[in-house]
């Protein structure tokens, strides 16, 4: 009697361990999108924003001031972390991958090439 009940048992724990599985996966997907949802609007923003922060501290008023100094570089550090931390995520997602990567390598070769160009023209 007690093998029967252990392979009722085992019967009925299958199914609550695939759905538990499945609620995982549906879990991971959309915690997934709400990252690249997320990531797609705080970047930007986030750039924008530090970049006007150092606009307004390096201005001639504000540099005489230490604290601006630090404020610039904190917003300087701020802007790098964002780029590292997006392009980290974003070349691991499957929906951009290493395209973002070419993009990347084919903007840097191109002003690499119009460097060398105004540099002969010189």
């Amino acid at each position: 009697m007690s093998s029967s009940s252990a392979r009722l048992n085992d019967s009925l724990q299958t199914p609550a361990v695939d759905n538990v599985s499945c609620a995982s996966t549906s879990v991971l997907v959309i915690s997934q999108d709400v990252m690249f949802s997320g990531l797609s609007v705080i970047v930007p923003s986030g750039l924008i924003l530090n970049a006007l922060s150092l606009v307004v501290f390096m201005s001639r008023a504000m540099r005489r001031r230490a604290s601006s100094w630090y404020l610039a570089a904190l917003a300087a550090s701020d802007s790098l972390s964002l780029i590292s931390v997006s392009f980290d995520y974003w070349l691991k997602d499957s929906r951009i991958g290493l395209q973002v990567l070419y993009l990347l390598c084919y903007i840097v070769l191109n002003i690499g090439i119009q460097c060398v160009q105004k540099k002969r023209d010189h």
